[in-house]
């Protein structure tokens, strides 16, 4: 493996990354266009040009960046961010994470995109909840992506972020749309701050894995998940993802242990795929 922007093959196939289309399926186009600032552009180009207007780096640090790590959807990107998490200390971590701060947003933004994990099950939350207003919860959502595509649609959003400049740059996103995003930002990955409300939804999108004691999590979204409120929740109950870097041990060991599995199925009911409804005991 070897990083790809040192070379002009390379080079050109970003280009091409870029410019191509997101996906093929309509219904889903047309809500990836719908997030796009300049809808006129292409999908990820339009991103790009995004992150280098919000984000607070200069074209030369992005150039530096990209000569260390490759370009953000590379897989060689991804493995040198990962083997930066060397201290998975509860302080390591979070100096890490303030340092890559910049790599995880730009990875986040051209990488992937996390409207994936709520498209295919947005027209059954909708057929729920009908056209009120919701209340949702973004926890560890990075640049917020779910988070957006529920306040274009009208929808009350609340991010829980590390206190890095990320969450700043997912607010900003919102208010160059009109929208506004409430933040609530800690100082470790294991502090879980305090949630003055209920929500209708909310959105666990791959931070379990990064959680030493993901039951305490589970707890926390159960007491703050409305009755009939929904938790989209990437690993569901079964925790099965590549170990390493800030996917820590600890948080596998509790989350494949029988007490974690019996607590989930007895707080949440599974909808479809990774859309889980909460159960109401009696």
């Amino acid at each position: 493996m070897k990083n790809t922007a040192k070379t002009f093959t390379g080079q050109i196939n970003f280009i091409k990354y870029l410019l191509r289309k997101p996906t093929d399926d309509k219904f889903s186009f047309c809500e990836y266009k719908n997030s796009q600032i300049n809808k006129f552009l292409p999908f990820y180009l339009d991103r790009f040009l995004e992150f280098l207007k919000l984000y607070p780096l200069s074209l030369r640090q992005l150039k530096d960046l990209v000569c260390e790590y490759d370009f953000p959807n590379t897989d060689y990107y991804k493995v040198i961010f990962t083997e930066k998490f060397k201290d998975t200390s509860e302080r390591g971590l979070f100096r890490s994470y303030q340092i890559q701060d910049v790599v995880y947003t730009l990875r986040l933004m051209l990488g992937y995109t996390r409207l994936d994990f709520i498209l295919p099950y947005s027209k059954h939350i909708f057929l729920e909840f009908g056209n009120r207003k919701l209340k949702i919860l973004d926890y560890g959502g990075g640049v917020s992506d779910i988070g957006l595509y529920f306040a274009l649609l009208g929808h009350e959003v609340t991010l829980v972020e590390l206190n890095t400049k990320k969450p700043y740059f997912a607010k900003k996103r919102f208010e160059a749309r009109g929208k506004s995003l409430n933040l609530k930002l800690v100082d470790s990955t294991e502090i879980i701050p305090n949630l003055d409300d209920n929500y209708d939804i909310i959105i666990a999108t791959e931070i379990l894995e990064h959680f030493r004691k993901p039951l305490k999590l589970i707890d926390t979204f159960y007491s703050h998940l409305k009755n009939g409120g929904f938790l989209l929740n990437s690993l569901g109950c079964e925790f099965e993802r590549e170990r390493g870097g800030d996917h820590l041990d600890e948080a596998f060991e509790e989350g494949n242990s029988v007490e974690y599995k019996s607590n989930y199925n007895s707080k949440f009911k599974l909808v479809n795929g990774n859309l889980f409804k909460k159960m109401v005991n009696s």
